[in-house]
């Protein structure tokens, strides 16, 4: 909560000064009876023992007018206090307290016993403002009531006006007193202007923490989500994985005939049910790895192993799968050694799977070339193809889980989109990175992996 005095900017802040400013009007009778006329007090005497004050008929008018204000600010308060929660509500508590406080010993020693005619006490009234302040000041100190910044900034400013004000009429001359009053009237345009950046500059940090803090929550209930996601995939995976299995084992046996003898159409039927059962068994498998990934269960054996010779692997095993849709996979022999890396053979050999795969599964015509050279401390692979490219858009979410471009799907409606996710994450958690470079659609694309050397 935030306490400060804000200028009208609107129609509806207009009525709220005009309002405020009409509060203000019982005050000046008020004064004008107190300085000018004996209405308010009409007579003083002192004695060696006693005083004696005679009191006159606006007195009356004091103490409504004192009563009226002191009731309404608490009723107020009052209903702030009924819509407010956790720390606002605390600071409404405190301030609460300490306006019951004034108003209650004040209308007790400053207006009762007076108009009983006892002022021996009438000394104990000021005293209930001291309460009061103490604990308005604990709540500031203590809760955040006010913003310090804005308090300081309009005390500063009102002591300033006030120097300047009072200097308007110590003013011996008259080019004297045009000039002091001049210069109190820029100070205080000029005072306006400072409490009113401040107000809100406070207020724009106290909307940008709330929405952080609202920010904050959201994203630990989608973590939440998000774990709970991955441990349903995990379950589902291994619950998915036995059964596939067994219809994968059975399948490659009526197909080598261990059952029998089948005809070339019931022999194609089994073929592409062995062959369903497997994209679903490599579908599962991703989706374990990943849940792996992120319960951060996955094992890595590191060792020293040669780039060079794995990836001639990859490009060896996946080369027909190149030819039979007329594509040539080429593997650049490098000019100048590439030194080794330590990493989990297997899980490295799979990203570049991976990479390479995706590159020849997304190109229609022309060649995926691969490569590998030494980049400072760095073992950098490649794989440029001349695919169907990726527009910018999907350069900046093609490595997240579930994403596919944009318009890959037409071509190839296989795949959920982890092959490049998993490669990520594996190539982050070797202290390696890996990004794709694309002049848009239709250009072809170039993948990249960079791993460190082996020490």
């Amino acid at each position: 909560m935030r306490f400060g005095y804000a200028f009208p900017e609107h129609k509806s802040d207009m009525r709220t000064w005009w309002s405020t400013s009409l509060v203000l009007v019982p005050i000046l009778p008020i004064v004008f009876f107190l300085y000018f006329t004996d209405w308010h007090i009409q007579k003083i005497v002192f004695t060696n023992s006693y005083r004696d004050v005679t009191l006159g008929p606006a007195y009356s008018f004091y103490g409504l007018v004192f009563l009226g204000y002191m009731s309404a600010a608490f009723w107020q308060l009052f209903k702030k206090f009924k819509k407010t929660s956790g720390l606002e509500r605390l600071q409404f508590k405190y301030i609460m307290a300490g306006t019951l406080i004034a108003i209650v010993v004040g209308a007790f020693f400053n207006l009762l016993l007076p108009w009983l005619g006892n002022y021996q006490l009438i000394w104990l009234g000021p005293l209930a403002t001291v309460a009061m302040v103490v604990l308005v000041a604990y709540a500031i100190f203590k809760h955040h009531l006010f913003s310090i910044k804005v308090v300081a900034t309009e005390v500063f400013t009102g002591i300033l006006l006030l120097l300047l004000f009072v200097n308007i009429f110590s003013s011996t001359t008259s080019t004297q007193y045009i000039f002091s009053t001049i210069i109190f009237l820029a100070a205080a345009g000029f005072g306006w202007l400072l409490i009113r950046s401040v107000l809100f500059e406070v207020s724009s940090r106290e909307k940008i923490a709330k929405l952080a803090k609202q920010l904050q929550t959201v994203n630990d209930k989608l973590q939440q989500v998000d774990k709970v996601k991955t441990e349903f995939i995990s379950i589902a995976s291994h619950q998915l994985r036995t059964p596939l299995t067994i219809i994968k084992g059975y399948t490659s046996m009526a197909l080598e005939g261990t059952f029998g003898r089948y005809t070339k159409q019931q022999h194609d039927v089994m073929d592409k049910l062995f062959q369903s059962a497997n994209r679903l068994i490599n579908l599962v498998e991703d989706l374990l790895n990943i849940s792996r990934l992120e319960q951060g269960r996955i094992e890595y054996e590191y060792k020293v192993i040669d780039p060079v010779a794995l990836v001639r692997g990859v490009v060896e095993e996946l080369e027909p799968k190149a030819k039979k849709k007329g594509l040539r996979l080429i593997f650049i022999k490098p000019k100048h050694s590439v030194p080794h890396i330590r990493a989990d053979e297997q899980k490295i050999r799979q990203v570049y799977i991976n990479v390479i795969d995706n590159a020849v599964k997304y190109t229609e015509k022309g060649s995926v070339t691969v490569s590998l050279h030494r980049e400072e401390d760095k073992v950098r692979f490649e794989s440029v193809d001349t695919g169907i490219g990726i527009t910018k858009d999907d350069l900046s979410t093609l490595f997240h889980k579930f994403v596919r471009g944009s318009h890959v799907t037409q071509m190839y409606t296989e795949g959920v989109g982890l092959g490049l996710y998993f490669a990520r994450k594996v190539a982050e958690n070797h202290g390696g990175k890996i990004w794709a470079e694309s002049s848009g659609k239709d250009q072809g694309s170039k993948f990249i992996v960079e791993l460190p050397m082996a020490s």
